[in-house]
């Protein structure tokens, strides 16, 4: 599976224009994040089956472009709002609800859930993901890949 943090977003109140954390959209910085995201992974021959998303819309954009990039069919992304609330235990039923025959699904969350779940599968800590880093883990739960995170490059 291939779970992916959020994108910079623009802050919540700037000018009053953002009225709550959840309608939060991408903004120029967090745009081209997720399409270095998406290169990296079609580098690495990522292809995922499945695609999950918050509903939030900086998530939901975020997977879009990563798919985009992808070559893959953003029309297809499910989205859970589970995913946004991030409780630890909606987001391993999630993964535990994974038809048999995917073997690589990826998600677009929040913090600090998409970090939390991801130190679990990992069977670690691991600290909080930046924004629009994305950890590969197979299902086995082995660390498969890790991009470097936007205050590493």
């Amino acid at each position: 599976q291939i779970f992916s943090g959020e994108t910079a977003a623009v802050d919540a109140q700037p000018f009053g224009l953002v009225r709550c954390d959840y309608d939060r959209t991408l903004d120029p910085r967090g745009v081209l994040e997720a399409r270095k995201a998406g290169a990296g992974l079609r580098k690495l021959q990522v292809r995922p089956q499945l695609f999950l998303s918050s509903p939030a819309p900086r998530a939901f954009y975020t997977l879009r472009l990563i798919l985009t990039e992808l070559k893959l069919d953003p029309e297809q992304i499910v989205t859970d709002r589970s995913i946004y609330e991030g409780a630890l235990s909606a987001l391993l039923n999630l993964v535990r609800a994974f038809p048999d025959d995917v073997s690589c699904a990826m998600f677009c969350g929040h913090n600090p859930g998409i970090s939390e779940l991801t130190g679990h599968l990992y069977n670690s800590y691991t600290p909080a993901m930046s924004t629009c880093e994305v950890v590969g883990l197979t299902m086995e739960t082995c660390l498969l890949y890790t991009s470097p995170s936007p205050r590493d490059r």
